[in-house]
């Protein structure tokens, strides 16, 4: 259950990030377009968690089976950040911080 979590919550930052890269979903979020900087940032940070939450997978257990428990773990989070960009695009932010928060919590249980 602790690498489930860890894992989403990796791919759901990693999604909200690459959203936020996007002007569309930028105007939604934030109402107003970032720059072009921060734009490139959130979508590097995005990859990057992405990877992440691969990484994670992998070095639990066989790769092939791992990348399978991703794949599954990607679609998850995918349509939970697509939900919240469709009905409560405002309230990104506060999923995010709390995917981070409940994140740091997971990984510092043992």
């Amino acid at each position: 259950m602790r690498l489930f979590i860890l894992v989403w919550c990796a791919c759901a930052l990693g999604f909200m990030s690459l959203a936020v890269s996007m002007h569309r979903h930028q105007e939604q979020v934030f109402g107003k377009c970032l720059d072009r900087v921060r734009s490139r940032i959130a979508a590097a940070a995005g990859w990057l968690f992405l990877f992440l939450g691969l990484a994670l997978c992998v070095r639990a257990g066989a790769p092939s089976n791992m990348i399978s428990y991703w794949a599954g773990v990607l679609t998850l989070a995918a349509l939970v950040v697509g939900l919240c960009l469709a009905y409560r695009a405002r309230q990104l932010p506060a999923l995010a911080a709390i995917a981070a928060i409940v994140a740091i919590a997971a990984a510092s249980v043992s």
